[in-house]
């Protein structure tokens, strides 16, 4: 049978989990990575995991649908809190953003099993794309000493999506390797420190838009700092964004 068609997004996503393990799609909603994964035999076993019961059961319709009860369940869970610490070796969250998906890791990361057995020391690999807050996420990972190890970006619709694949290891070892390379810290944590480093096509023409909505931004304040219309607040924006625009040129220009 064949598997269901995947958007260019969900492609990268579904390229980036490991083979033979099993899956925990937090988020899943229709469970399409996970249907793709088992027809195509790339991992053994799939929870399709989400917070709605619509949702949940679009998932449930579709693994039944694929033959797939066999190898998928799909449970109600607010992120990681229906999974116990042992049952998935690699977990997938996607769809939201990044403060909402760090509040869902630290509480994931808070929880042991009956036997002692926790997140951090059982998931192998964590594939993570938010849609927003890139920077938060990255800034939790390097705390709870998750290592990025491999990273790719997707445009689609005219929207960027970064895919983080992170594993325990050094968290410092991408930001160091980006640092060598002369790209700034903060630019690495934003767009990430293997896309950065890589040169990845998706990423500059990222960072390229964001420069050019700094500047646009950043000439608007002056002309309210000209007129003496800019509140302190604005003042402290004008100095980021001078900031921002620095950083990214020289990321830019390497």
């Amino acid at each position: 049978m064949n598997g269901p068609r995947l958007s260019e997004r969900l492609t990268a996503l579904a390229e980036a989990v490991p083979r033979g393990g099993r899956l925990a799609d937090i988020g899943t909603d229709h469970a399409w990575i996970p249907v793709a994964l088992l027809l195509s035999g790339d991992i053994s076993y799939a929870y399709a995991c989400d917070i709605g019961t619509g949702p949940l059961e679009r998932a449930a319709e579709h693994i039944r649908e694929y033959g797939l009860a066999d190898r998928a369940e799909t449970r109600l869970s607010d992120g990681l809190q229906a999974l116990t610490p042992g049952e998935c070796d690699t977990v997938l969250i996607a769809g939201m953003g990044g403060e909402l998906m760090t509040r869902i890791l630290k509480e994931a990361f808070a929880r042991k099993s009956g036997t002692g057995e926790d997140f951090p020391g059982t998931v192998k690999c964590w594939i993570l794309s938010p849609h927003t807050e890139w920077d938060v996420l990255r800034r939790f990972l390097r705390e709870a000493g998750l290592a990025v190890k491999e990273e790719n970006m997707v445009l689609e619709d005219g929207k960027f999506y970064p895919v983080i694949c992170a594993s325990p290891g050094d968290p410092e070892e991408a930001y160091a390797a980006a640092a060598a390379a002369g790209i700034p810290p903060r630019t690495a944590e934003r767009f990430g420190p293997v896309l950065t480093f890589r040169r990845h096509p998706a990423v500059l023409r990222c960072m390229e838009r964001e420069l050019e909505k700094d500047r646009k931004l950043l000439s608007q304040l002056r002309e309210k700092e000209n007129r003496q219309e800019l509140s302190v607040s604005g003042m402290e924006r004008i100095a980021e964004l001078e900031n921002e625009i620095r950083d990214l040129k020289t990321a830019l220009d390497i």
